[in-house]
């Protein structure tokens, strides 16, 4: 059967290849119609200014997206430019500046003499209390600052009590920093990258409201000058590992041990690249399953160029960027996959500049899989409207106006060489009627509250699409929905959820053009590396379908307590009962009323000491 699956789907794709190379043909010379619309002024960002990092997420829980920019200049009370901005999103398109309201101004950063690259780069949201509130993590020249989101709109400088501040005399550049769980607790730990002047830095949470500096101890120390770190299972075996990416020296990747220390192992994987890396972002471009990686560096004159490392199922990575077409990208920063029309295949975007060169425009990569049945890129930053020449820093992809495609944002530091643009951000709303879509926001119960480091596989029919929920960006990491273009596709057949604790489960038959939240243990759990399998088995079920009642028969190879689910489509459960198995050399009949429910399809499951087998029922 299943290999049967597999040709079937293999020749789904080939039918949809010859589709889509008709398509073209009939379509040559019409060009490229995605357009993008500048929204800056429009929707009230205009005054941030010279600015390094930006993230997102949805600090008040009302529904959308709001933004928290870096400026890179140390704080002065006379210079009124030189401030960081949380906007609220209002919902209809503009933004409000609550900044002082909020309490992260971040005033406390000042009195450092200018360095070339700024005083304050980055901005990372992660929940560390587990409260359901994203919280707000600041990096610096000199100490950090952790923000506790007190869930009223305002936020508490808990820094001293968490005990990731650093030394208040320390002149470490910290340059940004990434919520994950390393080691599988269920909160979120942190990962300090530095620039200079100091190693990197790696934080334990106790679960308590504070932290340990397990740096040394766990092998995650670096002195590579690291600009972005990215956490990403390389060798399959469900631990997270970390991906350092370094300006001076090659980048580095930490394979989990599974005992809360790491080895390098950078070489045998093939993720050494030693140019100037930055920024760095991880999704699967090819829809293959497996998790690739994209880094920018500064071109010159074909050197250093811009890997894009294809993952090949086994860990190991091999760089294709040139066949790809997205190997040149100038002094490239920011970057991330991005499905821009919602066809199913991820686009990628890239942001450009730096003072003492040219003006270099941001670039576009459009991904022609869905197109042209093949695997490459072609540029479309100016006949997209997002080639903008300012000298930026980072960047990413969010619905900012919730109409389900995505938009972008680009932090600029300054205007471009020669160029008469301003350094405000840029914020180009998606406006062009893309195809269908759907937003997952994910509830970690046993893991962490916003599922930072679980991976999702998507099916529509013939076609898979898979994501990486980290939410790194160049200075950044944020906590936003997590975004599928899924074509022409009306539902989705079944979500599947792989969670930081290692529980395995899908949801089913879900309509497609909305914004949905999967809460962990409410799906129909495939497995989980924290359980050792063993046989528990449903041998019947019926009446199928059933009337009123079902009922079933079921062995397992230990006596004791199993509990019975039945669940809908979308995988929530309506039913438990608990029946005790007496003697596990018998196979037990039981019976569950289901008069209550309407006519529909149903899931019967078992739960005991193993995975859960699953019955349908209509």
């Amino acid at each position: 059967m299943r290999r049967a699956v597999g040709y079937i789907r293999d020749m789904s794709k080939v039918t949809h290849i010859v589709f889509g190379l008709i398509v073209v043909l009939m379509m040559a010379g019409s060009g490229w119609c995605q357009s993008f619309v500048l929204k800056t002024e429009e929707a009230g960002l205009g005054a941030a200014k010279n600015l390094n990092g930006v993230a997102v997420a949805d600090y008040d829980l009302d529904g959308d997206l709001d933004i928290y920019f870096v400026n890179y200049k140390q704080h002065r009370a006379s210079d009124p430019g030189a401030l960081n901005h949380l906007f609220q999103n209002n919902g209809d398109g503009t933004f409000s500046d609550v900044t002082n309201v909020a309490g992260v101004a971040a005033e406390s950063i000042h009195g450092f003499q200018d360095r070339p690259m700024g005083n304050r780069f980055g901005a990372a949201w992660g929940d560390y209390d587990n409260d359901g509130y994203p919280d707000l993590f600041l990096t610096h020249v000199g100490p950090e600052i952790l923000y506790r989101n007190n869930g009223d709109g305002t936020f508490t400088d808990v820094t001293a009590a968490a005990g990731v501040g650093g030394d208040p005399a320390d002149l470490t550049e910290s340059a940004s920093a990434v919520w994950w769980d390393y080691d599988d607790d269920g909160d979120l730990d942190l990962y300090i990258s530095s620039w200079s002047n100091g190693p990197n830095r790696m934080y334990e949470n106790d679960g308590q409201g504070s932290f340990t500096d397990v740096t040394i101890a766990s092998g995650l120390e670096n002195f590579g000058s690291t600009w972005t770190s990215v956490p990403i299972d390389v060798n399959g075996d469900g631990l997270l590992d970390l991906y350092t990416v370094d300006d001076f020296g090659p980048n580095n990747i930490f394979v989990n041990n599974g005992d809360k220390t790491f080895t390098d192992e950078t070489e045998s994987r093939g993720l050494g690249d030693d140019g100037h890396g930055m920024g760095v972002t991880v999704e699967d471009f090819g829809n293959d399953g497996y998790f690739d990686i994209y880094l920018t560096n500064i071109y010159d004159e074909g050197h250093e160029l811009n890997p894009l490392y294809l993952n090949d199922g086994s860990g190991r990575f091999q760089n294709v960027s040139i066949e790809m077409g997205v190997d040149h990208a100038d002094w490239a920063w920011g970057t991330e996959f991005l499905d821009v029309d919602n066809d199913g295949d991820l686009d990628l975007y890239v942001a450009n500049g730096f003072a003492s060169e040219e003006a270099f425009p941001n670039r576009l990569f459009i991904n022609e899989l869905s197109e042209r049945g093949q695997l490459s890129f072609r540029e479309e930053a100016a006949s997209s409207g997002v080639a903008g020449m300012a000298e930026a820093r980072s960047m990413l992809a969010f619905d900012f106006d919730n109409d389900g495609d995505l938009d972008i944002v680009v932090a600029n530091v300054r205007p471009g060489l020669g160029s008469r643009e301003k350094n405000a951000p840029y914020l180009y709303e998606n406006v062009t009627d893309t195809k269908h879509w759907l937003k997952i926001n994910l509830h970690g119960t046993n893991s962490n509250s916003f599922g930072v480091g679980a991976t999702i596989r998507l099916n529509c029919g013939s076609e898979s699409y898979y994501r990486h929920n980290d939410g790194v960006g160049f200075l950044s990491q944020s906590i936003r929905p997590i975004h599928f273009g899924v074509g022409d596709a009306e539902h989705v057949d079944e979500i599947e959820v792989r969670w930081p604790s290692g529980l395995i489960e899908s949801f089913y038959d879900i309509s497609v053009d909305q914004m949905i939240e999967l809460e962990e243990g409410s799906g129909l759990a495939a497995g989980s590396r924290l359980t050792t399998a063993t046989q528990v088995v449903i041998s019947s079920a019926y009446p199928n379908p059933f009337s009123g009642a079902v009922s079933f028969e079921f062995a397992a190879p230990s006596e004791g307590e199993y509990e019975v689910h039945v669940s809908n489509l979308l995988g929530q459960k309506i039913v438990s009962r608990i029946f005790v198995l007496h003697d596990a050399r018998i196979v037990q009949e039981a019976r569950i009323d289901l008069t209550d429910l309407p006519p529909g399809v149903y899931f019967l499951s078992l739960e005991g000491q193993s995975a859960r087998p699953i019955i349908k029922m209509r």
